[in-house]
Parts: C-alpha cells; structure tokens; sequence
C-alpha cells in the first residue's frame, strides 16, 4: 500500500528533471534578426568563433579531438565560407555540431548560421 506514494515521487522527480532540462537548454537568447533583414558576416564570426573554434582551429584550445578535426578550420574568414556548405550541414541541418562540452548551441544561432549560408555566405 505504500507504492502509490513512491510513484508520485517518481513521477514528481520525473516532473522536475523535466521542468530543469527545459530552463537549462533555454540559455541566454540568440541573436534574433527580422525576415527582412540579411545576415552579417560579423555576426556569423562570432557564433562560429564561440562554439567552434576551440576545436577546428591550427591552435585549438579544446585538443581532446586533436588539430583541425576533419582538417577543417575556421581561422580566417575565407576558410569559414569555404566551408559554409559543410558548417549548415553539420550545424543547422543535422544538428551533429558542435559536440561534446560544446553541444549546447542554441536554436536561434543555428538559424542565423543557416540563413546567412542560404543567402549566399558573403564575407560582409
């Protein structure tokens, strides 16, 4: 007779873990831009620099999947848009960037990512 109360915990701690997860995957918001307005360069610079440089750089601060994984790099602007295909499939279409203790990359971020290769991954 003393089950019922054990799964109301259960389920009360289920409830929590749940609640917890959502505020905790919430984050700081993104940049948020109108329909209207084009991606900047800049802005992009700055996403990819926060969650991916520390791994696809010459000198990756985060070397636990050594040099320039995939040997790609994003230290100059011109290798950024080289790979802007491949950064809006890994990043924004399949979701399997960034990785490991850098996975947490907001929803906001990787739209702004896949709209500014979308409309043509300009460098301005």
């Amino acid at each position: 007779e003393g089950r019922p109360h054990g799964k109301l915990a259960f389920l009360s701690g289920v409830a929590a873990l749940l609640v917890a997860a959502f505020l905790v995957s919430a984050g700081p918001p993104a940049p948020t831009l109108d329909s209207s307005d084009t991606v900047s360069f800049a802005s992009v610079r700055d996403v990819i620099h926060k969650r991916c440089l520390s791994c696809h750089s010459a000198t990756p601060t985060d070397t636990n999947y050594g040099r320039s994984p995939g040997e790609v790099d994003f230290d100059t602007p011109e290798a950024i848009r080289k790979h802007a295909q491949r950064i809006r499939i890994r990043s924004v279409d399949s979701l399997g960037m960034p990785i490991g203790p850098h996975a947490e990359m907001p929803r906001a971020e990787r739209d702004l990512v896949g709209r500014w290769v979308n409309e043509g991954a300009e460098l301005k």
